[in-house]
C-alpha cells in the first residue's frame, strides 16, 4: 500500500490477504478456547472417573495389607497421581492446538510467498528436526541421572540400615 506504483490489483491482494489472517486469527482463538475447555472438562471426568474406581479398589484391599500402610498414604499416593494425570489431560490441548495453528499458517505462507514459503517451510521442518533431536538427546542424558540417583539412593539405603542393624546388635 505504501508503493506508490502499486495497482488497484495489488491493494486488493493486500486487503485480501490481511482480511484472511485477521479470520484466520480469530478462528484460531475460538478453536483454542473450544479445545481448552474440553479438555478442562475432560480432565475433570478424568479426576473425578478416576478417585472412584481407585477408591473401590483400594476398599477392595485385604485389611491386612491396609492395616500395614501408615495412614492416609495410600489414598495420599493415589490422589497424587491422579492429579498428574488429570494435569496431563489439561495439559494437552497446547500438543492439538499448536500442531493445527502452523499447519494453516504454513498453507496460508505457501499461498501467498510460493518459492520464499517453502523456504520457510523448510526452514521449520529443519527446526523442528533439531528441537527432536535435542529433545531426544535431554531425554537419555535425565535417565541416565535418574538411573544413577536410584543406584545411589539404594546404595544410601543400604548402607543406612547396616547402620542401624549394627545398632541394633550394639555395636556402636
Amino acid at each position: 500500500m505504501m508503493n506508490p506504483r502499486s495497482t488497484v490489483q495489488d491493494q486488493q491482494s493486500i486487503v485480501r490477504t490481511v482480511i484472511i489472517w485477521i479470520v484466520l486469527y480469530f478462528f484460531k482463538i475460538f478453536l483454542n478456547q473450544l479445545a481448552e475447555r474440553q479438555f478442562i472438562l475432560a480432565s475433570v471426568r478424568t479426576e473425578q472417573t478416576l478417585s472412584l474406581l481407585l477408591h473401590e479398589k483400594i476398599i477392595q484391599l485385604p485389611l491386612t495389607y491396609r492395616l500395614n500402610m501408615k495412614r492416609g498414604s495410600l489414598h495420599a499416593l493415589v490422589v497424587n497421581e491422579i492429579r498428574a494425570i488429570a494435569s496431563f489431560v489439561l495439559a494437552a490441548s497446547s500438543i492439538f492446538s499448536t500442531p493445527a495453528c502452523l499447519i494453516v499458517i504454513q498453507i496460508l505462507v505457501l499461498v501467498e510467498f510460493k518459492l520464499f514459503g517453502l523456504v520457510v517451510t523448510a526452514a521449520i521442518i529443519i527446526g523442528v528436526t533439531i528441537l527432536i533431536t535435542l529433545a531426544n538427546m535431554m531425554h537419555a542424558k535425565r535417565w541416565k541421572k535418574l538411573t544413577l540417583q536410584g543406584a545411589r539412593m539404594g546404595l544410601n539405603v543400604e548402607m543406612l540400615m547396616s547402620m542401624k542393624d549394627l545398632k541394633l546388635l550394639g555395636w556402636e
